[in-house]
């Protein structure tokens, strides 16, 4: 039967999760897909958790390649290292804190199978779950964004409003990644920037099936990374949306709604005092050379505080009013 099954291979990826990651591991031994290469990477956990995966693979004599990092590496990094492991046709990516359902990668392979090579990721809505295992009243995608129907197809105008996709729930072509390039390495979290890299680029397609679990924690990975790199994340937002600037498909109402995220992403960094922002600023006044744009840069320059900006801002627009 395996050798009819193309492989997959399974990344889980661990950080201070020993409470969760057996639970974890254990959803993703029981699949009822046989073809799982499995890939462990463990970012520098700084409580048993490598400890716990280790007994687990002894227990279950399971067969994976595991990585122990003696340095936290970041999520980006950790990804990269992962994916450069992976042999597979396909690759399934989960926090050592998530959980599969136990057909998910059955389900999600049986529907690949059958989509033409222009179809990158198929993706589903995943149960939400608190610290307890406790399914939420919500589901992940109505959690995040409003959405009439789920996007397929061609979804980067979609995703560029903002992320709804489930990351634990999809299944990736692995040649995705050979097209568009790994993790951005400079970012401090992964999905959105890969989601609308790849869509450039491929396909999505939803599965109606439900795949995994999403644990709500304050802990979890990518919390973790955010309080622990404190403005880190508002750069990381900038950076992403300027990068999709560099498409050449891009409509001018496309630009202008970039141009709108990047405008607010700086004008945060300026009420937030954030370190370093006056080079996001400048290089607002470079994408969006409007008169707000270099007020706003200026002001922060001669170290203006926000509240006075407001203020000046306030005036100028009443007596522009007046003036039309």
């Amino acid at each position: 039967m395996k050798d009819n099954q193309p492989l997959v291979s399974v990344i889980a990826v661990c950080f201070n999760q020993s409470r969760f990651v057996i639970e974890c591991l254990e959803s993703i031994r029981r699949q009822t897909y046989q073809n799982v290469e499995l890939i462990i990477v463990d970012d520098c956990s700084q409580d048993d958790s490598v400890a716990v995966i280790r007994s687990w693979l002894d227990a279950t004599q399971g067969t994976a390649t595991f990585i122990a990092h003696t340095r936290n590496m970041g999520i980006c990094k950790t990804f990269n290292e992962a994916v450069a492991h992976a042999t597979g046709k396909y690759v399934s990516i989960i926090a050592a804190d998530d959980l599969y359902l136990p057909d998910k990668t059955e389900v999600q392979v049986e529907l690949f199978e059958k989509l033409p090579a222009n179809v990158g990721v198929v993706y589903s809505d995943a149960l939400q779950i608190d610290q307890d295992g406790t399914v939420l009243p919500r589901k992940f995608i109505e959690a995040h964004r409003e959405l009439p129907i789920m996007p397929e197809g061609q979804i980067f105008p979609v995703l560029l409003k903002d992320n709804f996709i489930p990351a634990m729930t999809t299944l990736i072509r692995r040649q995705c990644f050979d097209t568009v390039g790994p993790y951005d390495e400079t970012l401090l979290y992964e999905d959105f920037d890969m989601w609308l890299r790849i869509s450039r680029q491929f396909c999505f397609s939803f599965s109606p099936k439900i795949s995994a679990k999403y644990r709500i924690l304050p802990t979890s990975m990518t919390r973790a990374v955010m309080e622990k790199n404190g403005w880190g994340a508002l750069k990381s937002n900038f950076r992403i949306f300027e990068k999709c600037l560099q498409t050449s498909e891009l409509t001018s109402e496309q630009r202008t709604y970039i141009g709108y995220r990047l405008r607010d992403i700086a004008t945060r960094m300026y009420v937030e005092k954030c370190e370093g922002r006056n080079y996001y600023l400048w290089k607002l006044v470079r994408h969006s050379p409007r008169k707000y744009s270099l007020a706003i840069f200026l002001c922060s320059i001669a170290s203006i505080p926000s509240q006075q900006f407001s203020r000046l801002l306030s005036w100028w627009e009443s007596r522009h009013k007046k003036t039309t």
